[in-house]
């Protein structure tokens, strides 16, 4: 039992050294890191960031998270981070559901590349 507790504690000393808390308040901008995905689609092509979701709540390391039509659900802060958005970039083009990014040009369109000299 020594030796579980002391591993316990190496380990939370090292999580320690490389966890950061990033401060969430209620009416900040997040992202969600959702784990889970439908049956059959590729874990590599899923999006692994969900939102942005507006912070309704707190209690504890657990936040209520509120979309734009006022669903809400209670996700741990592990799987929470700020968004921060260009003003010059839209919410719905930085998070595309696939496909490659799309590069945008300073009015907010899409930018097509030059065509190759053939």
């Amino acid at each position: 039992m020594l030796v579980n507790q002391q591993a316990q504690k190496m380990q939370k000393q090292q999580y320690d050294k490389v966890s950061k808390l990033e401060v969430l308040r209620p009416g900040d901008i997040v992202l969600w890191h959702q784990l889970d995905r439908a049956l059959g689609s590729s874990k590599k092509l899923n999006r692994r960031w969900r939102g942005p979701f507006k912070i309704f709540e707190s209690d504890g390391p657990n936040f209520r998270i509120v979309d734009e039509f006022g669903n809400g659900r209670w996700i741990h802060h592990n799987h929470l981070k700020k968004f921060s958005a260009d003003s010059n970039n839209l919410v719905s083009d930085y998070l595309r559901s696939r496909g490659r990014p799309r590069l945008l040009n300073r009015g907010g369109e899409v930018r097509r590349p030059a065509p190759s000299p053939n």
